[in-house]
């Protein structure tokens, strides 16, 4: 039966999108933070703070992307697109907090706003796949809430990281959360799952 043909969301259904929505938040957390804290970065990586606007321009750069990704998604699956999101974020945070040199930095800035750039359109088009369209709208607009959290939450959470372990320690947080999640994501959602619970055939070289 397809799941956007019901009223009722299936529990496993809740479970994903919950579990989306934090890795959003977490995305969103590892693209914006370097704003509030440009200072803390200039001092960390000894370089003037007119430069840090490089690593924000880097960072902001990768939303031309997302047009790109969305159809790229809807070809090769959007569980597939959800974990390279998440996984780009994670190696770009570890990087960044590994290697605390003005490339590496500018390195996982790129890839916290690429990974959020191929992330979202994967997520809001797995949602509106499944949920049903009286409760779309609903749904979407409490995985928004990610976007506030990250600014009333999230972003003060990094500055009392920052002022008890260093610059660096974002990074490191940032990208084991995001193996964290990127782990729960691989387990929750089934391979080329369709609304209606069946797999896809396994995607091959061979397909144009």
């Amino acid at each position: 039966m397809n799941t956007a043909k019901t009223s009722i969301i299936p529990k496993t259904l809740k479970t994903q999108i919950f579990i989306a929505s934090l890795c959003r938040l977490f995305l969103n957390t590892a693209r914006r933070f370097a704003y509030p804290f440009a200072p803390e970065l200039s001092r960390g990586l000894n370089i003037p703070l007119t430069s840090v606007s490089t690593l924000i321009a880097a960072n902001q750069v990768t939303g031309l992307t997302a047009p790109f990704f969305g159809p790229i998604g809807d070809k090769w699956g959007y569980r597939l697109m959800l974990l390279i999101g998440m996984a780009l974020m994670s190696v770009g945070m570890l990087l960044g907090g590994s290697w605390p040199v003005f490339a590496a930095i500018l390195a996982a800035q790129f890839l916290a706003g690429l990974g959020k750039s191929i992330f979202d359109p994967a997520l809001q088009a797995f949602v509106g796949e499944r949920i049903p369209f009286h409760k779309r709208g609903f749904i979407i607009g409490l995985m928004e809430t990610a976007w506030s959290l990250t600014t009333l939450v999230a972003i003060p959470a990094v500055g009392l990281l920052i002022g008890y372990f260093g610059w660096r320690s974002p990074y490191f947080l940032l990208g084991l959360l995001g193996l964290v999640m990127f782990g729960m994501l691989w387990r929750l959602i089934p391979n080329h799952q369709h609304p209606d619970g069946k797999l896809r055939p396994s995607l091959t070289l061979k397909q144009g």
